[in-house]
């Protein structure tokens, strides 16, 4: 079964103010002393880290450098290949366009393919939405028998 509860009175409030503002400024404290405590463990770790991440990547350039010289025979028709329990490998990336900048630039580009070859052309049709809401008391009646209303959610907040 359910349990009542009793309806705040001013002095619950204040008492539930206080212990919130309490209780606030308890996470700050433990929140800043978890700070401390991992800004301690991060300058401990740090040269160590450091330390083998430069070497990881010595041995990365080495590794590359051999799989680059030797592409054909190590992953012969393969995007990638075991090298002493490693997979080494080239990943293609998405083709992409590329602009001469010294002969045009994307806004020509666009204009020219708008003349040349409009089907490469993208168009984008979408209600704006701010305007709507803005003339909302002219559109009101024609809006309502399409279903849409004008809707705006409040919440409560504590600083």
């Amino acid at each position: 079964m359910a349990t009542k509860t009793a309806t705040p009175t001013s002095k619950t409030a204040i008492d539930a103010a206080e212990r919130y503002a309490l209780a606030c400024a308890e996470i700050a404290a433990l929140e800043a002393a978890k700070a401390r405590e991992q800004a301690e463990l991060d300058a401990k770790y740090r040269p160590q880290l450091e330390a083998h991440t430069a070497d990881k990547e010595k041995h990365a350039a080495t590794i590359e450098a051999y799989v680059t010289q030797n592409r054909e025979e190590i992953l012969k028709d393969a995007k990638s290949a075991k090298l002493a329990g490693l997979t080494v490998g080239f990943r293609s990336a998405p083709a992409s366009l590329a602009i001469d900048e010294e002969k045009t630039n994307w806004p020509t580009l666009t204009t020219w393919f708008a003349s040349k070859f409009p089907a490469y052309i993208r168009t984008k049709e979408e209600l704006d939405k701010a305007a709507v809401i803005k003339d909302y008391a002219t559109l009101e009646s024609a809006l309502k028998k399409q279903g849409v209303t004008l809707q705006q959610k409040e919440s409560f907040y504590i600083k």
